[in-house]
Formats: C-alpha cells, structure tokens, sequence
C-alpha cells in the first residue's frame, strides 16, 4: 500500500522538479492554498511540506479509492512520460481493484489506521508524567479502587445510607449536562438506495420526516429551546412551501388556529449517517460541517451542487395534516419528527458544477437566508473540503473539493 499510494506520487513530483514542469515558486502557492483549507476532523491536513517538495508525507495523505483513475492515470503516464520513470509499483495500481473484492474493503486490513493512532498516542498530553502508559495506567487504578476507598472510610453501620448514595455517586459520569436521547422519532422501514436517492435526485420531494439510516439513532439532543424569531419565520415558510399549506399560521396565531407551527426545538451537537459525522457550529469556535446540496440552478436547466455551512442541527416536532376537499377542512393525518440542518449557502460562481478537474468553484459571500436553509439532513450529498484562492484580476473565490461518501447503513 505504501508503495501505491506514496511511491507514485513522489517520483512524478520528483520528475516535475527535475524536468522544470513546477517551480519553486509555484510550491509555495500551493502551500498557501493548503494553509488555508477547512476539512472535516476526520481527514488528515496536509502539513507545511509543499513548500519543501512534500518531504517526508505520510502514506495516509495520498488515497485514492477509483480504479478508473488509476486505469486512466496509468494510461497517461504512459504516452506522457518516459519510459524510465514508469515502476513496476504503478502497475500494482490496477489490481487494487481485485483486492478489494477478494478481501473486502482495504480500511480492514491496511495500516494507515495504525499509523495516525500512533501519532495520536504520541501528541496526548501526558500531565509532565513519564508517558501515556503512566497516565492510563493512573486513571485505571483510581477508577477501579474507588469503591474500596468507600468502603474503608464508611464502615459505621449507621453511615449505610451514606454509602449507598455515594456509590452511586461514584458510578455515575460527572457531567453537567446530560444530553438527552430522543426516542420520539418512529421511523419507518429504511431503505439504503431510496435515501441514497434523496440526496442524489432533486426531483424527490423531501419533508424532513422521512427514514434515517438505523446506526443514526439515538439522537442526542438538549433540551427544547425556542427557535430564533428570524428562522422562526423561514421554518414557518419551509413547511408551508413542503406540505403546499399556506394556511399554516405563526405560533402567536395558536389561538386563531390549531394549525401552527411551533418555535420549539431540539438542537443537535452532531449527528451520524451513513458513517459520515455532521456537526454545526459550536461556543469553542470551531465550525459547522461543509457539506454540498443538489439544487436545480436559477434557470432550471442544470442541476448545480450547491455548497453551504451547517450552523446547527435541530429536529422539529410538526403534525403533518390533509385538507378534505369536500368541506374544505383540514384533518390531522400524523404526527412526525423532522431532522434539519440550518445551513447557510455560498454564492455559486459558475452554471456547470465539478466542470474543472472535479473541483467546484464559489464565492465567499453568503447568500440571504430563507426557507432553502432550512434543509433536511436526507438531502446532504457529501462533506467537502474548502481552500482560498485570488485570480489574477484579484477576485476572492473559494475551491470546493467533493470528499469522498461511504455508505455503511
């Protein structure tokens, strides 16, 4: 695997430096584009080495998981470069495939997951003592004698209740605040390639309600919270443009109405689909997920993927309802618990989406906020990379790179 994945890359980088074909200079602009790339947690950042001509990468920075590319690159190295810079190793890249299929996904038996939990051992503060070992080690101990330590200081009979209650006390995690699980949500029978096709076919109308993968659940929350007034009003209109009700009424109008719509809602820390971890904004600063949408674009004609930032995640209770059309009232149907993502959206800056090099262009500036925020976590494509880039007409724009999707359900 190392071979594959860091052997290649480093002697076609190697023979661009040789041979002229990237300068110097043209390292350091690409490291300033890396340094201001925003990825997910999980994916590993490229370090302050482009400069230096990627010295000393690690294997776990160059997977690619396409076999048509390596078909297709293994073709081009070969009418492009000469036949002296082509390895045996390149060769290997064509039978991955077949590997995979023999002996399942390579994530189980590869070692690039021993690697980067290796360098996480290695950079865990240790509290000035010897090592991980000894904090561990610590921990465990204090952990496991806590109950002999109760029982050594309480041993008057009279003390007992005391006892009990501190076992419990001891037994129990230390938090201030326990997230709450939301066991309200029934769903339905799931089906992974019908919500494959939600995010995939903007065609498909989406409420919100609809099947979650079953490892989605369950959701952590906190407690109800009423919604902000100004998204109050695009939640309102989001429900009125899904369920084509304009008689739904502000929650002020409750008494007017029992058809309304509540401003209380449970917001989520993060949630789990499809393996894939989504998160909002939060108070240490750190920022919400950056996920792509497929939209149809201004004209109609096109099916643009759209980029935005998840600010936060909340789910909503809201009572779906019917109009009889014989007297033309309204009948309750059912009542469903809705997961959405209020998300605000990047300004697109082309009518064709990925049509350079897999890469989607957009603007820094964000659209106004409206109903389209509010945006069913079903209709996610994927998470994707950011990185800052100025033309040379000085124009601020920023590079979307699509991150590859797992669908484990």
């Amino acid at each position: 695997m190392h071979n594959i994945f860091l052997g290649t890359p480093k002697r076609i980088l190697d023979w661009w430096i040789e041979k002229k074909k990237i300068s110097k200079d043209d390292l350091v602009t690409m490291q300033k584009t890396a340094e201001t790339m925003v990825i997910p947690g999980k994916y590993t950042a490229l370090t302050k080495k482009i400069g230096k001509g990627f010295s000393y990468m690690k294997a776990d920075k160059w997977k690619s998981n396409a076999h048509t590319f390596f078909e297709r690159f293994c073709q081009k190295c070969e009418t492009t470069y000469p036949i002296k810079i082509l390895t045996c190793n390149m060769h290997l890249h064509l039978h991955l495939h077949n590997v995979i299929c023999d002996f399942e996904p390579v994530y189980g038996y590869w070692l690039f997951g021993f690697e980067r939990f290796y360098s996480l051992l290695k950079n865990m503060k240790t509290n000035r003592k010897f090592g991980f070992e000894e904090t561990y080690m610590r921990k465990f101990i204090e952990d496991v004698h806590k109950e002999d330590y109760v029982n050594a200081v309480l041993r008057c009979p009279r003390q007992a209740s005391f006892r009990q209650f501190t076992f419990k006390l001891i037994s129990a995690p230390m938090s201030t605040s326990m997230p709450i699980t939301v066991p309200t949500i029934r769903q339905r029978t799931f089906r992974l390639q019908s919500f494959i096709d939600y995010s995939e076919n903007p065609n498909l109308v989406i409420k919100g309600y609809e099947p979650l993968p079953p490892s989605t659940f369950p959701l952590l929350t906190a407690a109800l919270t009423p919604m902000s007034n100004i998204h109050y009003l695009h939640l309102l209109e989001y429900y009125k443009t899904a369920y084509r009700n304009q008689a739904l009424v502000h929650y002020e109008e409750a008494s007017l109405s029992p058809y309304f719509v509540d401003n209380l809602i449970n917001k989520l820390k993060s949630i789990n689909i499809l393996n894939q971890t989504y998160k909002g904004h939060n108070e240490s600063g750190h920022h919400g997920s950056l996920i792509q949408v497929k939209f149809y674009g201004g004209t109609g004609q096109y099916v643009l993927a759209y980029t935005g930032q998840i600010q936060y995640l909340f789910t909503h209770s809201f009572a779906s309802l019917s109009t009889n059309n014989n007297n033309c009232q309204f009948r309750l149907m059912h009542y469903d618990q809705h997961v959405f993502a209020f998300v605000k959206w990047f300004m697109s800056a082309d009518n064709h989406s990925r049509s350079l090099e897999h890469v989607d262009i957009c603007y820094p500036t964000i659209s106004h906020d409206s109903h389209q925020s509010i945006l069913p976590v079903h209709r996610i494509l994927l998470q994707v990379a950011t990185a800052e880039h100025t033309t040379h007409q000085n124009v601020k724009k920023i590079l979307v790179i699509p991150l590859p999707k797992k669908h484990y359900a």
